[in-house]
């Protein structure tokens, strides 16, 4: 599909992949590092970052009904809504309107 994917393994990582390259979406897990929260956490530091991208969360225990961050496009625990999450956002970004 022509997508380029980088690895992060922590929110450090990731802020600095962010910081050096051209990104359109993060894709995130809420639990590393035995840390439950790390990935909520996280939206935090990038908020801190000015990082403004569409964040797709894939948790093994994912409850939206505990609440959902707004800044988490989709969340879920089905590895298949990942993959088509990711399609439907590259699909917006390719074909938005060009800002002015």
């Amino acid at each position: 599909m022509g997508m380029v994917v980088d690895t992060a393994r922590s929110t450090a990582e990731g802020l600095t992949a962010l910081r050096h390259g051209s990104h359109d979406i993060i894709l995130s897990d809420i639990d590393r590092d035995g840390d439950p929260r790390a990935g909520i956490t996280m939206l935090s530091e990038l908020e801190d970052a000015d990082v403004d991208l569409p964040v797709v969360v894939h948790a093994q225990n994912f409850n939206p009904e505990l609440g959902v961050n707004s800044r988490i496009f989709p969340g879920t625990n089905n590895p298949v809504e990942v993959v088509h999450y990711v399609i439907v956002l590259m699909e917006r970004i390719r074909f938005a309107a060009p800002e002015v």
